[in-house]
């Protein structure tokens, strides 16, 4: 085993943490109470949604490598990082056309009610009476907060389906042909409220558009309306008016919602959690084995070489 010691962050897949275990020596960032033992890790493995600042790097004094499981590291304090000689890697994208399909199966199950209509049918309420008309999916507009990798892997599938696409982006104004015709054929608005104003499903996708362009308040909510359905793929605490959402179910002033992303995870709020019109699920979009094998990967490669003269 190398000798190397690994600090990892606890939103990262268990599965992911395991493989690590088999070449390094790997501490959890909450169990870690021994100060010797923060001054011997060498390296820091993180999920690319966790802000890393000055006050974690600095609890960490021998920190040579900082590993990103996923090819955003925005929220890498950069500066921080290049003053003390630290190295930030990122992994290529190993999860988009994971995410992009639990995003269709999420908006899909919002908009057809699968979830209720299970709990209907497995608590024997199926013989009370028939079940109610559901919304379509087809023929409606879709609108993705952040055209990135996901956003565009979204909007293929959208396509297939029959929906017209629209995004919000904190990066370009236009989407460029060249980069696929999900592209060419998706129209741009330039914040998340415009965007909720022009089409029925709303899909939160990238953290930095989010920011950029508005995060999910009541008047976005409004502007989705009765018939609208929110997606968010997205972990973050102000990215949604959780308050104004659930008013927004309860008032049935917004069709539905679908959640695999929440303020502060694990934890969830009981007024989220018993929210008709909902679909929740527990962080689950881009955690498939195949994604998460290659993750492994690719970080078990970049700290093998990057510590390679200590290679055992």
């Amino acid at each position: 085993m190398n000798p190397i010691e690994v600090m990892v962050t606890s939103n990262l897949p268990a599965a992911f943490t395991t493989g690590l275990q088999k070449h390094f020596t790997v501490h959890h960032r909450e169990h870690i109470r021994d100060p010797a033992v923060l001054a011997r890790v060498k390296a820091l493995v993180c999920a690319e949604h966790l802000a890393l600042g000055r006050e974690l790097m600095g609890l960490l004094p021998n920190l040579k490598l900082i590993c990103v499981l996923g090819d955003d590291a925005s929220l890498v304090d950069a500066k921080e990082a290049l003053q003390r000689g630290i190295v930030v890697l990122k992994t290529r994208d190993v999860h988009s056309q994971d995410m992009a399909d639990f995003a269709m199966g999420l908006l899909i199950s919002s908009v057809r009610r699968m979830a209720e209509s299970e709990r209907v049918l497995r608590n024997g309420d199926w013989v009370d009476g028939p079940i109610l008309p559901t919304g379509r999916v087809h023929g409606r507009r879709l609108g993705l907060v952040g055209f990135g990798p996901v956003g565009k892997a979204l909007a293929q599938r959208a396509l297939g389906f029959g929906l017209s696409v629209a995004y919000c982006d904190a990066e370009s104004k236009e989407a460029e042909g060249a980069e696929g015709a999900e592209a060419a054929r998706a129209t741009f608005y330039a914040t998340t409220l415009e965007l909720a104003q022009h089409v029925d499903f709303l899909v939160l996708t990238q953290l930095a558009a989010l920011k950029a362009c508005g995060t999910v308040d009541a008047a976005v909510l409004q502007a989705l309306g009765p018939e609208g359905h929110l997606v968010n793929l997205l972990n973050g605490a102000d990215l949604v008016d959780e308050a104004a959402l659930v008013s927004a179910l309860q008032a049935r002033q917004l069709g539905g919602v679908a959640l695999d992303g929440f303020a502060e995870p694990p934890r969830v709020g009981p007024a989220i959690r018993q929210a008709k019109g909902s679909v929740l699920t527990p962080g689950m979009a881009c955690n498939t084995q195949a994604a998460v094998q290659d993750a492994c990967d690719q970080v078990l490669l970049q700290l093998k070489t990057f510590f390679a003269p200590t290679a055992t």
